[in-house]
């Protein structure tokens, strides 16, 4: 299932922040919080976890002094699934280490090119029309350049699933990634820094030189063949369901082992600083994340969470359109100082920053994830909305309003009723 070219790799370079987090040692579940408080129990240094300490058990990191977790948009944890069969587990555990790169995402990878089977490690191969081979579909190529030794016999053969993993361990860390990488926004997967796994996935299936060539920052997945829009899909979607769910539409659900890993809970895409539904640097999936999509006519404990702590000084209503956006903003780090409310004063905030861009349109099409629309009517009347593209089931933007409803989904009549009022803007934020 290839594209070619295959496996190419760009001239890209990411940089990863730090993140404050505690880790309950016993059942390797990573949290991330804001800490104030004093500690009654005495501190422990614990000398295999560098620039850590432990109390009552549970192991503190110490990396940041901020008082956020400030990852990039959808962390995810470096510590193997459960649901990875062993035998594949024991390969691109030691494959991870050795090049210092995600197991979860060499487990991705695998996965999506053996359409989500976990097949036994003697499987006889099968090469694609274009000529990929193995278990990691390598172009020959691709193997050439990054082939490698990973069972140790003396040689390596692109049919071996221990020299397959390792290869695919030195291309993906020659895109710049390494444990640490984000997940990335999937509307918008083709932001060069910093570095994501849905960047360096689209890499391996659609070659680096196409990305560069054929996208930009803020080009939406659908600037990329359908089957590399697929490819992705199915990626994130092994993360957020913990290897448990397809994301590709001709593909079953991975069987979930059970027997595999280091027994932690999730790799979701939720983790650390998607907690609380807030995905730090993304706009699109903080503004989904505070949707509450079990009951939609309820605000969110995430979205009540996130006006407390974003924008305290909204206070009141939590149905206000303009609350709400700018609470999405503030949260996901796109613009702290987008106005608390008040979708005038909003719409004369974009429209007089730097840090938007105007765009002239009336048509959805020439909407991308992360613009918002806002207008302002006769007195305080006013609307203010957030374009998400389309979700798959007619969903394509998020918004609240005032006195009616908390924030959800709105469907494409929402925005085009918005894009038809004469005061309308879509403000677009600068890279």
């Amino acid at each position: 299932m290839a594209v070619s070219p295959r496996h190419g790799i760009g001239n890209t370079q990411g940089k990863f922040d730090m993140i404050k987090c505690i880790r309950y040692k016993n059942i390797f579940t990573t949290i991330c919080l804001i800490v104030s408080m004093s500690i009654a129990q005495p501190i422990v240094l614990a000398a295999e976890y560098p620039d850590s300490y432990i109390t009552n058990d549970i192991l503190w990191y110490k990396n940041n002094d901020s008082a956020e977790c400030s990852s990039a948009a959808g962390s995810v944890s470096a510590e193997l699934s459960k649901n990875i069969p062993s035998d594949w587990g024991k390969i691109f555990s030691a494959a991870a280490e050795k090049f210092n790169v995600n197991p979860n995402f060499l487990a991705a990878l695998y996965l999506t090119e053996q359409g989500n089977t976990w097949k036994p490690l003697n499987s006889q191969w099968a090469s694609s029309p274009v000529g990929a081979s193995g278990p990691m579909q390598f172009m020959p190529g691709t193997w050439s350049g990054h082939k490698q030794d990973g069972d140790g016999d003396g040689k390596a053969d692109i049919m071996n699933p221990y020299d397959a993993v390792f290869a695919a361990a030195h291309l993906i860390q020659s895109m710049s990634t390494d444990k640490n990488t984000p997940l990335g926004d999937i509307g918008s997967p083709w932001k060069r820094e910093p570095m994501t796994i849905l960047y360096a996935a689209g890499a391996y299936n659609w070659g680096g030189g196409n990305i560069q060539n054929h996208t930009s920052d803020s080009s939406p997945l659908t600037d990329s063949p359908k089957e590399t829009q697929n490819y992705l899909k199915n990626i994130y979607e092994l993360f957020n369901s913990d290897f448990t769910k397809s994301g590709h539409p001709n593909y079953k659900d991975p069987a979930a082992s059970g027997e595999g890993g280091s027994g932690n809970s999730s790799v979701s895409a939720s983790s650390c600083a998607n907690s609380g539904g807030v995905h730090s640097g993304s706009i699109v999936e903080t503004a989904k994340g505070l949707i509450n999509k079990d009951n939609p006519g309820t605000p969110s404990q995430a979205y009540i969470d996130a006006r407390a702590k974003y924008n305290p000084e909204a206070g009141g209503d939590m149905n206000d359109c303009g609350k709400y956006v700018s609470t999405v903003m503030r949260a996901s780090g796109a613009d702290p100082d987008y106005p608390p409310a008040g979708t005038s004063i909003q719409r004369d905030y974009v429209m007089n920053s730097s840090k938007y861009t105007i765009i002239n349109t009336k048509s959805p099409s020439d909407l991308q994830p992360g613009d918002i629309l806002v207008y302002s009517g006769s007195g305080s009347y006013g609307h203010t909305m957030i374009y998400i593209g389309d979700q798959g089931d007619g969903n394509v933007a998020v918004e609240a309003s005032l006195g009616d409803h908390p924030p959800r989904y709105a469907n494409i009549g929402r925005v085009q009723t918005q894009l038809g009022y004469s005061t309308n803007v879509v403000a677009r934020l600068n890279k």
